[in-house]
């Protein structure tokens, strides 16, 4: 067995970067860096290839949501180099209504996001988080300064208790 030099190993943050810049499609520059042309191309796409206008009409009628479809197709697009990610946001809901029109068309029942739970959910976790956030009244916030001396009396190197009792 080869003894294990340490100092030849993979340095840390190596992995994303790849064999060298550029190997991967989203490192070069997009093939549609405008939105209108990014979504021509897919509409074009979408309407001259049957079999995949078959496969989102399957996927509407295992009731797959439409946002998850059009997640998906922009996923892919964004993998192979054909959009960013701002381009992809921006073509998110035209893509999502195109799907809707094609599902209409295929008389698919349309499985939308329950718009209730979702915002229930979000409001929820929320009021959650305004909890979290909320401190007794008996407990003034700290300045920036006291906030700076509590942490470092908690940390790993603080004296222990009894020693800052017996020092006060």
């Amino acid at each position: 067995m080869p003894e294990l030099n340490e100092f030849e190993d993979l340095v840390p943050g190596q992995s994303l970067t790849g064999p060298e810049l550029g190997a991967y499609p989203w490192e070069n520059p997009p093939d549609f860096a405008d939105p209108d042309e990014a979504l021509a191309f897919i509409f074009d796409k979408l309407a001259q290839d049957d079999t995949i206008l078959m496969g989102i009409v399957k996927l509407l009628e295992n009731e797959v949501t439409p946002d998850t479809i059009a997640d998906g197709i922009l996923l892919n697009a964004f993998m192979v180099g054909q959009i960013t990610p701002d381009v992809s946001l921006i073509l998110r809901e035209p893509l999502v209504d195109l799907i809707r029109v094609v599902g209409k068309e295929a008389d698919a029942d349309i499985n939308e996001i329950d718009i209730e739970t979702a915002t229930l959910t979000a409001n929820l976790s929320e009021e959650v988080m305004e909890e979290l956030r909320a401190k007794p009244d008996d407990e003034a916030p700290l300045n920036e300064e006291e906030q700076v001396e509590e942490d470092i009396a908690r940390g790993i190197m603080a004296p222990p208790a009894q020693m800052e009792e017996d020092d006060g």
